[in-house]
């Protein structure tokens, strides 16, 4: 379901909709696996935290020379 939601999730909080947009997305009730590790760094996810409810994923303001 993740997957197929985060082209909505950047569509809404992502570049063309927030100043900033987005750079956190906080997962609760799945773990992260490999296919969605894929999935995450094409929308610029490079790091990847478990939590004990899910896992936090994070990427870089785009643009932001200090990234």
């Amino acid at each position: 379901m993740l997957i197929n939601e985060l082209g909505t999730i950047d569509l809404h909080h992502g570049t063309y909709s927030a100043n900033p947009p987005y750079t956190v997305l906080e997962v609760i009730g799945t773990l992260i696996t490999a296919r969605l590790k894929a999935e995450l760094g094409e929308c610029g996810f490079d790091d990847f935290q478990e939590t004990p409810q899910g896992f936090r994923a994070v990427r870089p303001i785009p643009g932001d020379p200090a990234s």
